[in-house]
């Protein structure tokens, strides 16, 4: 059932579990570095920083792309908590850098059963 579907219900519970099996999804492909993973997980028009910002991203393949590039320049990150929302879910991450480790909050908005739009979370 998808997750706009289980919130209109009110099935909090399956909501929940929803929530948990996306934020597993990127916990396992932040970890293994799956890009075939994370992209079963973004909605093909998924949208990565604040409108207009430079350096952002429109659509699935574009945050695809992202990601192979933090990659390839030795970044890594571990996902360490997950806050759960009414439309979404936060992600913390720990992020490994060539300069050091430091932590990172997105935002992660979803409709359908598919991340929509990732952003950052000033929390």
């Amino acid at each position: 059932m998808r997750f706009a579907s289980l919130c209109r219900e009110g099935d909090h519970r399956a909501v929940s579990d929803a929530i948990d099996a996306l934020a597993d999804g990127f916990r396992r492909a932040y970890a293994d570095g799956d890009r075939e993973l994370l992209a079963s997980l973004l909605d093909p028009g998924v949208t990565w920083g604040e409108p207009g910002a430079e350096g952002g991203c429109s659509n699935r393949k574009q945050v695809l792309a992202w990601f192979d590039n933090l990659g390839r320049i030795g970044m890594r990150g571990t996902v360490t908590g997950v806050e759960q929302q009414a439309d979404g879910f936060v992600l913390v991450v720990e992020v490994d850098t060539p300069q050091g480790i430091f932590t990172v909050r997105q935002r992660m908005t979803v409709a359908g059963d598919l991340v929509i739009s990732i952003n950052p979370d000033g929390a």
